[in-house]
């Protein structure tokens, strides 16, 4: 199909065909170990190997298991920050890597040629390259992207089984739909990130679970002492979103609130305010791509909403949203 769609040049049917200078997997993590065994079987000094990988610590030390030290010395491994939620050719997209970030992750062990070949094909493509620690970026990506994911698949979850009055979809919410946009994501590739980082995305759930349950005392905290909450500072230009047949006006000085209903923001909210303030204390919120942007793009709302929390009157439900929320995650 990608022939006859004029994307590829040419295809082979067996990897101990390749005899390009670069071979760059694009393949489930899962497919990793038999890709490598191929590829060594061919015992190839000449071939640089990279990926594209959303885990990097497990992929360098398959290759160091696998490869010849030849072969493993021309590999760099390699994480574009770039994607989509949509699969396939059709969905592809020729700058999808411009001015994004590229993190290349070599062991010591690596050519320094091999480096800068796999490094300028990505610099062609006007990626930001980067090199990391393996072991650092699985943390931080864990954290401001795997957690991420799981957020929205649990979120998800939630509003297939109607389990809360709280979780629900309101209807043509522009931030809403950012929010929970990655419920789309392939499931299947996230199924091996989630089980090659699994250490590192526990971990994090952990955090997350331990920050919204301050954010939930923080907020009732501030609600019996009648307080302003401290919110993220996140301007948005002046605005008016349709959400659930309400009209939400946005000022860009104040954040004003007009005549709506919006109880179905709330868990959102506190779910991408926890998210954001786990990023910021762990100083990665420089690392995020698009997914993150998009899930915590609701905290344009953060004035009104906290002023929303503020004043609700029934706090026993939405701490009970909250806690089916965070007990599912962990589950």
């Amino acid at each position: 199909y990608a022939l006859d769609m004029g994307v590829i040049d040419y295809a082979l049917s067996d990897i101990a065909d390749i005899n390009s200078g670069l071979v760059m997997i694009c393949s489930p993590l899962s497919t990793y170990k038999d890709i490598f065994r191929q590829l060594a079987s061919r015992n190839h000094e000449n071939i640089v190997i990279s990926d594209i990988g959303s885990v990097k610590e497990y992929v360098n030390n398959l290759a160091s298991e696998i490869l010849p030290n030849i072969m493993y010395k021309n590999f760099v491994a390699g994480h574009p920050i770039a994607g989509s939620e949509k699969n396939g050719v059709l969905n592809s997209n020729e700058n999808i890597f411009q001015d994004k970030l590229l993190y290349l992750t070599p062991t010591l062990h690596a050519n320094n040629t091999a480096i800068d070949l796999v490094s300028n094909i990505w610099k062609i493509m006007a990626a930001n390259v980067q090199i990391i620690d393996a072991k650092r970026h699985d943390k931080i990506y864990a954290i401001i992207s795997h957690l991420v994911q799981i957020l929205i698949f649990t979120y998800d979850d939630l509003l297939s089984n109607n389990i809360h009055p709280l979780i629900k979809e309101p209807s043509n919410c522009l931030y809403f739909n950012k929010f929970i946009r990655l419920r789309h994501s392939n499931i299947n590739m996230w199924r091996d990130i989630i089980y090659y980082n699994k250490q590192n995305i526990n971990d994090a759930i952990e955090q997350f679970v331990s920050v919204i349950s301050q954010i939930m005392h923080e907020l009732d905290v501030s609600s019996n002492q009648n307080n302003k909450l401290e919110s993220p500072r996140l301007l948005v230009n002046s605005e008016s979103i349709d959400c659930n047949n309400s009209i939400v006006s946005i000022s860009e000085d104040d954040n004003i609130l007009e005549d709506v209903a919006i109880d179905e923001l709330i868990v959102p909210y506190i779910i991408a305010k926890t998210i954001y303030r786990l990023a910021s204390e762990n100083n990665i919120l420089d690392s995020a791509g698009s997914g993150f942007a998009d899930v915590t793009s609701i905290l344009k709302y953060a004035n009104l909403l906290d002023n929303h929390i503020l004043h609700y009157q029934n706090k026993e439900s939405l701490e009970k949203a909250v806690d089916l929320f965070s007990d599912k995650l962990r589950s």
